[in-house]
């Protein structure tokens, strides 16, 4: 049989301390855990306090409040800084002229959009034209990246053999939405027609 333990007072006599000594690691985990509960429960409605503030709100040491933090792996949620769109935002919005006009001659209308291709293990863009009354491509381009000069360019290819659209129609990428595109547009007298942002579908021809 194991001999039964010394009394506490027998044991901080033996070793020179005081008796409260004796139970000081047994007693501050059992605190630590009440003061956690208690950052934790301000965390929850303050989220992004640090220690200083936590102390303040609960009255407590900031030392002892950061010690426990420290101890169970507490952090307050950092707050980000505000992300903006690297994209500016299109201003000019143009309707979709398909939904109100059904092409009844070549020339009528001109739909575009491009595509992105895999060519010898490279990727390649494909730009393309295509007259919706007669469905045939009128103008195509090809460039290793996308841009408004990709789109220009098809643009450019359809103008050489075919006269210019009374419309043209395309999504809203940023490469139609160019300035210089939209100049060259306005500038021929080309009434410009969009889908509506989210909703592909409308340029699905």
């Amino acid at each position: 049989m194991r001999d039964a333990p010394l009394p506490a007072h027998i044991r901080a006599q033996s070793l020179g301390v005081h008796e409260s000594t004796l139970y000081y690691k047994r007693k501050m985990p059992i605190k630590d855990a009440a003061v956690r509960r208690e950052i934790e429960r301000v965390l929850r409605e303050h989220r992004s306090y640090g220690h200083k503030r936590i102390a303040q709100h609960l009255k407590m040491n900031k030392k002892r409040i950061r010690r426990v933090m420290k101890l169970f792996g507490i952090k307050p949620c950092r707050r980000r800084g505000k992300k903006y769109p690297r994209m500016k935002p299109q201003n000019e919005k143009y309707p979709n002229l398909l939904q109100l006009v059904t092409p009844t001659y070549e020339g009528c209308a001109w739909v575009a959009d491009f595509t992105h291709l895999n060519y010898r293990g490279r990727d390649i863009c494909v730009a393309t034209t295509i007259d919706l009354f007669t469905r045939k491509v009128v103008g195509a381009s090809v460039a290793a990246h996308h841009t408004s000069s990709l789109i220009i360019q098809a643009f450019a290819n359809a103008l050489l053999s075919n006269g210019r659209p009374a419309i043209f129609h395309s999504d809203n990428g940023s490469e139609y939405h160019s300035k210089s595109f939209r100049d060259l547009l306005t500038g021929l007298g080309v009434s410009i027609s969009r889908s509506k942002k989210g909703c592909p579908w409308e340029n699905g021809v």
